[in-house]
């Protein structure tokens, strides 16, 4: 959470705008997440045609940002630092069921639209907000459904939804960015109609 001290140094330092280098160093994340924070509209940006510095942030919108992130706990019960975003799921899905696929399916379809038929790591990393050696790590295992050219791991689109619509993604404890902002919601929302219809 901000303070008014910090709110002031952040404007002072950066009056009206800021870069994207700027933007890693004030919210003190990476270049990969940042641009993942701008492409999927989270933090509002202004994008130029150059090669460098093509982000163009407002500061307030920095602001705004980093206002709205909850405070990390500083320890689990194990004494380790709490990484990432973890799911609220009341109980893991065992089975994935048909009404619920039916509300995922235009989210993921909607989200890989402008990515090609079949995708490389690289490209389901830039879709879904995980890691490239995270997905290579679900290729190898068997998780995504994929083949190999040239030693890099393809997946088609309709392999890469049979995975995300599958109770292992779903389950996942801990999350991307875009999971926790686009497939989280959908899931509670539907855990609720039910809970809320058998009672």
């Amino acid at each position: 959470m901000l303070t008014k001290a910090d709110k002031a140094a952040i404007l002072s330092k950066y009056p009206v705008f800021m870069s994207k280098e700027q933007f890693c160093k004030v919210c003190h994340i990476s270049k990969r997440y940042a641009r993942i924070l701008l492409t999927d509209g989270t933090v509002p940006c202004r994008v130029r045609r150059r090669a460098t510095h093509k982000y163009v942030i407002a500061t307030e919108d920095v602001i705004a940002y980093l206002e709205s992130i909850p405070p990390l706990k500083p320890k689990t019960p194990g004494g380790r630092k709490w990484r990432g975003h973890r799911a609220t799921l009341k109980t893991a899905l065992t089975v994935v069921p048909p009404e619920l696929i039916k509300k995922l399916k235009p989210v993921y379809y909607e989200t890989l639209e402008t990515f090609p038929d079949v995708m490389d790591p690289v490209q389901i990393s830039k879709a879904i907000g995980y890691s490239e050696e995270t997905i290579k790590k679900w290729c190898a295992n068997g998780e995504i459904r994929n083949f190999r050219v040239n030693k890099v791991y393809m997946v088609p689109k309709v392999w890469l939804v049979d995975f995300l619509l599958s109770p292992g993604f779903i389950n996942k404890m801990v999350v991307s960015q875009w999971h926790r902002k686009m497939v989280q919601p959908v899931v509670a929302t539907f855990s609720k109609t039910k809970d809320s219809d058998s009672k």
